[in-house]
């Protein structure tokens, strides 16, 4: 009585009569459904024990509790002296022992808990509560069970018990699916964190203000701290703190993409995050963009991808593609792409521009003298020297061989020719290697109407080969050739 008055408050006069006369049993039950029930007569209408008729026949109590679709247990006594009086079907079926599988509890302890550590923990804490129960004079605290069941199976039970007196009744809802989705979502979770570790694509979200997705909260995932080399004890920065960490040639449009995103809200960037002066971070940013009804920006979601070394490698690639491996001046290729390039810019806009092909003089003597090494050490000596006296927007390569060809935009034939001079000076001012002075013969050709950039090349190595017909060591203009 004193139980339910302190859950419901002070009973009535009936309520009085019909609590002291009902069997200890019925009292089990009640303490059983007292959790859930919104009040006495609830607890009472619930069970029919308004009637008296369940108080009244033990029978129709046992039919009821076997009848629960969770196992229950009955037992009277208490320590090793407890014994088994009732197990429901639920019970027997679901847990799968009988009474004569465990006639008291010392039988029981061993089957549902065969591991002798964790036995031991159950009891100790099982113990605990109901001293804490007695002593609070309050419910049983529930507690989470894994038992061995009859066919050999672990389940997981939540474990509920009340007493009175001697009797005692114990409740186990089994939540086994419950626990092996949650450990299969955290384990999927920690599988998902790993990939994305090993991905090095972290996630986030940013929560604008104003409608302003410049301004406002960030939330990342771990490895986005880790992408930016960020401690997540000291938290997310801000989205205008983010902001600032944006290499400035990247922020603005950043911004722009986000601003004018489609109707799905989609958008994929990449871009440069500079931390503290390091070097830069390169990284590929897809987000989307949600709105609510009115078109208001709730929140910014999306994924980030460090793809430093993916720049660098596209970039090495990117390299070797255009410049000659022995040199590092561009390459045949490259060259052939410019040409190809001015051609256009001259057909739209007369903007003149000339070439410049050199030949190593007597190169393959110096090949057969001091060995093919010493022959690469020149060509690359040769072209730094080319290179060196070379404003920016002048382009310098390997033709073949040891031929060079020298891009010059918006200059003419006679501008060209006083490059081709420098160049000729630079390549004969000095010994060259192991080789000693080395000469060089040059050919010039300008663009003309009518002339693609393929027949320019061609003038210009008829030129080339016009100054080494002249003796080498000379200048030759395509201009000045007779018609061929």
């Amino acid at each position: 009585m004193l139980v339910l008055e302190r859950r419901f408050g002070a009973l009535t006069p009936a309520q009085q009569a019909m609590v002291a006369g009902a069997d200890l049993a019925t009292k089990a039950v009640w303490l059983e459904v007292l959790p859930t029930a919104r009040g006495l007569d609830d607890l009472f209408a619930a069970r029919g024990f308004e009637s008296g008729e369940l108080a009244s026949s033990p029978a129709a109590l046992s039919d009821l509790i076997d009848a629960s679709p969770v196992p229950m247990v009955i037992t009277e006594g208490t320590g090793d002296l407890e014994r088994i009086v009732f197990l429901n079907r639920e019970f027997r079926e679901r847990i799968g022992y009988s009474e004569s599988d465990i006639p008291d509890v010392r039988y029981w302890w061993p089957l549902a808990y065969p591991d002798p550590a964790y036995r031991q923990a159950i009891a100790s804490a099982w113990k605990a509560r109901m001293a804490r129960a007695a002593r609070d004079r309050d419910r049983i605290e529930p507690m989470e069970v894994r038992i061995r069941c009859g066919d050999g199976a672990m389940r997981v039970f939540q474990a509920h018990a009340t007493s009175i007196g001697s009797w005692n009744l114990g409740v186990f809802v089994e939540i086994t699916a419950l626990r092996e989705a949650q450990e299969e979502l955290a384990l999927s979770k920690e599988w998902l964190e790993e990939a994305q570790r090993i991905a090095r694509l972290g996630h986030w979200i940013a929560r604008p203000e104003d409608n302003d997705p410049g301004q406002g909260e960030l939330w990342w995932s771990r490895v986005t701290y880790d992408i930016f080399s960020c401690d997540p004890a000291d938290g997310a920065p801000t989205i205008e703190q983010y902001r600032e960490i944006i290499h400035p040639r990247d922020r603005e449009r950043l911004q722009r993409l986000v601003a004018e995103c489609g109707d799905d809200g989609q958008y994929e960037v990449e871009y440069r995050v500079v931390r503290d002066g390091g070097e830069p971070v390169w990284v590929r940013e897809l987000g989307r963009v949600l709105r609510d009804d009115s078109g208001r920006v709730e929140r910014v979601i999306g994924t980030i991808l460090d793809i430093t070394r993916q720049r660098a490698l596209q970039q090495e690639l990117e390299y070797r593609a255009s410049h000659d491996a022995l040199t590092g001046l561009y390459n045949r290729a490259k060259l052939q792409q410019l040409l190809r390039e001015m051609e256009l810019g001259y057909r739209d806009a007369r903007e003149p521009f000339s070439v410049v092909l050199l030949d190593v003089d007597h190169f393959k003597t110096v090949n057969d003298r001091f060995g093919h090494a010493i022959g690469d050490e020149v060509l690359q000596e040769l072209s730094w020297r080319i290179a060196s006296v070379l404003e920016p927007e002048q382009h310098a390569g390997r033709w073949g061989g040891e031929e060079f060809m020298v891009l010059l935009p918006r200059t003419d034939e006679r501008a060209a020719a006083a490059v081709a001079g420098r160049i000729a000076d630079a390549v004969t001012r000095h010994e060259v290697a192991c080789a000693g002075y080395v000469t060089a013969s040059l050919g010039v050709a300008e663009m003309r109407p009518g002339l693609s950039g393929g027949a320019l090349a061609n003038q210009a190595d008829r030129a080339l080969y016009a100054a080494k017909g002249d003796g080498r060591n000379c200048i030759r203009r395509a201009s000045e050739l007779p018609p061929g």
